[in-house]
């Protein structure tokens, strides 16, 4: 059966999100399209009274509009996914696996236990990350769907680790790294660091 159409069965544990986080992300992108905006606007401006615009300016105007444009789709992705209360919960375990909840792009389909080889707690340039080492990277790609985003971030996380991983940053969850390493044991039956 396909993840797509797997649902948890009981029990259920939830990992809260930390609301902050949510905040952060959301008023630090509309900063980001507000200023780029300002100077967007300068750019073109600037163009409009220069009599030879030099290649340079056409080179900042693009690329603050693209900086515009992808700002404003984190901060879209924010508010469509993770503000309110669906927002405030970031993991959803159960025996049947796992769901994500923490990516901008939006909540990932259900991911099941039996996807998953290894799992544990790495550190990455001072960030503790909760790492899933996954058996098939086609059918996680897949999993994954059309977002560009989450491909991409799978593509580099799989190329940075040499294997086929998908990360969670913990320092968004409201959690004890010792209650969820516990609680992902309970429901795979195989110790962190071990292999299914």
């Amino acid at each position: 059966m396909s993840p797509h159409h797997l649902t948890h069965l009981e029990p259920i544990v939830t990992f809260p999100t930390k609301k902050g986080r949510r905040v952060f992300l959301f008023v630090g992108s509309i900063i980001f399209v507000l200023v780029l905006l300002f100077l967007s606007c300068c750019g073109i401006l600037l163009l409009a009274t220069s009599d030879e615009p030099e290649f340079m300016m056409w080179v900042l105007l693009a690329g603050a509009l693209f900086g515009m444009v992808f700002f404003a789709a984190i901060a879209f992705g924010v508010a469509k996914n993770q503000l309110g209360p669906p927002g405030d919960i970031a993991l959803v375990l159960s025996p049947i696996g796992i769901t994500d909840r923490t990516q901008i792009v939006g909540e990932l389909p259900l991911i099941p236990w039996s996807w998953i080889t290894q799992y544990n707690v790495v550190t990455f340039h001072g960030q503790a990350l909760l790492m899933f080492q996954l058996r098939d990277a086609e059918e996680f790609r897949r999993l994954l769907g059309t977002s560009t985003l989450m491909r991409w971030s799978f593509a580099m996380n799989s190329k940075m680790f040499r294997a086929p991983v998908h990360l969670i940053v913990l320092k968004h969850l409201q959690h004890h790294e010792q209650d969820l390493l516990e609680t992902i044991h309970h429901f795979t039956g195989f110790p962190p660091g071990s292999r299914s």
